[in-house]
C-alpha cells in the first residue's frame, strides 16, 4: 500500500510539472511579431475561441503585459539591434485555455550618434562650413559664444558679453567662410548682427526696438539679410531688414502695428 501511494503522488507531480512548462497546453493562436524601430516591436495574434478573462504575454520567458480585450500591442523601451521571444497566454477562469506559437524578432539597428562636449549653454545655432567642419553659435553665462571644430578640437570665443545668456540667436558660414551672428542683446533690446571676417569679432546694431527672435541668410556678395520679430508694449510685428546698400534698412511683413522707424 506504501508503495502504490508514492507511485501515484510522483506520477501526479510529474503531470503537474509537465503542464506548468507549457508542454500540454494546446496551440490555439497564431502570433506574428514585428520590429517596428529600434525600441519597439508589434504584437498581434489571431483570438483564442471560447470564453476568456484575457492574455498574458510573455517576453523571454517572463510576462510583461496581462490584456482583457484585444489581441495586439506595441511593446516599447526596448534595446536597439536585439532578439526577443514572444508567447501568449490565453486566460480562462479555470487557468490556462491555449498559447500562441512562439515568435522571435530582432529590433532594428541604428548608426550610433558621435556626441561631443561643447560646453554649457543654450539656444544652439549650427552650420558646416567648406570642410564640413561644424560651427555652433550659442548663449552661456559669458553671452554669446562661437565655436568650431578644428583638427579634432573645439576652438571657443565671446562674441558679445554684453549681449545676456539668454534669447534669439542663428549663424550662418558666408561664401567667404566668415561666420555671420545675429542676435538678441536682450540686456539693452537691441538685435546685432556679427561678424569674424576680420578675424575678430565686429557688431553692428540691425535694430534698436523691442527684444527679437531672429534668423540670418548671406546672398553671394556677402550681404546680410534677417528677418526677425519686433515686440512693442505686446504688439508683435515680422520684419526683414538687409544691408544691401551698406546701411541697415528694415520692411514690415506682418503682424500687429506697423514697423517703428528710428
Amino acid at each position: 500500500m506504501t508503495i502504490r501511494i508514492l507511485r501515484i503522488a510522483i506520477f501526479l507531480f510529474a503531470f503537474s510539472g509537465c503542464g506548468g512548462g507549457g508542454d500540454s497546453i494546446p496551440v490555439t493562436m497564431q502570433l506574428s511579431a514585428t520590429a517596428t524601430s529600434p525600441s519597439e516591436v508589434y504584437l498581434s495574434w489571431s483570438p483564442h475561441a471560447g470564453s476568456l478573462s484575457g492574455y498574458n504575454v510573455y517576453r523571454n520567458g517572463e510576462k510583461i503585459f496581462s490584456l482583457i480585450t484585444g489581441t495586439s500591442l506595441f511593446d516599447r523601451s526596448l534595446k536597439t539591434n536585439t532578439q526577443y521571444c514572444y508567447l501568449i497566454y490565453a486566460i480562462d477562469p479555470l487557468g490556462v485555455a491555449g498559447q500562441s506559437n512562439q515568435a522571435c524578432v530582432k529590433t532594428l539597428g541604428t548608426t550610433g550618434w558621435n556626441i561631443e562636449l561643447i560646453g554649457e549653454g543654450g539656444n544652439p545655432s549650427l552650420a558646416l562650413d567648406s570642410g564640413n567642419q561644424p560651427h555652433v553659435g550659442y548663449r552661456d553665462v559669458n553671452g554669446v559664444m562661437h565655436s568650431y571644430k578644428s583638427s579634432g578640437s573645439w576652438q571657443h570665443s565671446v562674441v558679445d558679453n554684453t549681449a545676456g545668456s539668454y534669447g534669439g540667436l542663428d549663424l550662418v558660414i558666408d561664401g567667404f567662410g566668415a561666420d555671420r551672428i545675429s542676435y538678441a542683446n536682450t540686456v539693452n533690446a537691441r538685435l546685432i548682427h556679427a561678424s569674424n571676417a576680420t578675424g575678430v569679432w565686429l557688431r553692428n546694431e540691425v535694430d534698436d526696438i523691442g527684444y527679437h527672435t531672429n534668423a540670418i541668410t548671406v546672398d553671394g556678395a556677402g550681404n546680410a539679410h534677417l528677418a526677425y520679430t519686433q515686440s512693442i508694449s505686446s504688439t508683435n510685428a515680422l520684419i526683414y531688414a538687409n544691408n544691401v546698400s551698406g546701411s541697415w534698412e528694415s520692411e514690415f511683413i506682418s503682424g500687429f502695428g506697423s514697423k517703428i522707424q528710428r
